[in-house]
């Protein structure tokens, strides 16, 4: 569910953009990928994905004029667009919520398959400091090491991992991600 990394664009330069992909199964109930690469592949051969874009937009009743910037909304779109991202919306239906539970699932199953290869680059790990109430642990950065071959930065946050995306984590965790996209950190 990338919309709960919305929260970041208050801290981040307007210029910024945050990347998030949603699964196929808000649309598509039928969509069952076998493998990790099919998934890739499912999100990078997207011939035109403007077109993706309006499509989306359509199916919540949202019609954008042919030629509009998609990034620049008008205030009609943005006021259709935030009825229909609450969960009593007829958009979010709890047969879509149980789609994107069951795609969610088959993507842990897939990603818990596949074999990643090695990011040679720097990591930021942003890392919970409160143990979650369930006491499920989620690896912390030493889970990463196998896959990163650059040094990860761990930055600790007062939060439990569920709750990082909530309005306290980013107001801690958000400036610091700014400095760090500005070279500041």
């Amino acid at each position: 569910m990338p919309w709960t990394y919305a929260g970041l664009a208050r801290f981040l330069p307007a210029d910024q953009p945050i990347y998030g992909l949603q699964s196929p199964e808000l649309t598509e109930p039928d969509y069952r990928p076998v493998t990790a690469a099919e998934i890739v592949r499912r999100y990078v051969d997207i011939a035109d994905f403007h077109a993706e874009i309006r499509e989306g937009f359509e199916a919540l009743g949202i019609t954008l004029p042919v030629g509009q910037d998609l990034a620049e909304l008008d205030e009609t779109a943005l006021a259709t667009l935030g009825e229909a991202l609450t969960w009593d919306s007829a958009v979010l239906t709890a047969e879509r919520i149980g789609g994107i539970y069951r795609g969610a699932l088959r993507t842990v199953e897939i990603a818990t398959a596949a074999e990643p290869g090695v990011f040679e680059a720097r990591v930021d790990y942003f890392r919970a400091m409160i143990p979650d109430p369930n006491g499920q642990g989620h690896g912390g950065a030493p889970a990463w090491e196998p896959h990163v071959s650059g040094v990860i930065e761990v930055h600790p946050i007062a939060s439990t991992h569920r709750a990082m995306t909530t309005p306290e984590p980013l107001a801690e965790l958000g400036p610091l991600l700014a400095a760090l996209l500005d070279g500041k950190e």
